[in-house]
């Protein structure tokens, strides 16, 4: 997807490095953020991963998260 805007821009993402993307527990509880009590998506489906409701149970902490 990066590579989309190289032709329009004439930058290149060949040097680019992504060390880590993404929300994980460590991240959520180091900066404080708020867990959302369910597992529905924007779409309005729910989330079954039973893996991930052992560990966190049925809440999820968005994206867009901010501390308060």
């Amino acid at each position: 997807m990066l590579r989309d805007c190289e032709r329009a821009t004439g930058w290149s993402p060949d040097e680019i490095i992504i060390d880590r993307f993404g929300l994980n527990q460590e991240g959520i509880d180091r900066y404080e953020l708020t867990w959302i009590e369910n597992l529905r998506t924007g779409s309005g489906r729910e989330s079954y991963d039973y893996v991930y409701i052992q560990k966190h149970g049925k809440r999820k902490c968005e994206s867009n998260a901010r501390a308060y």
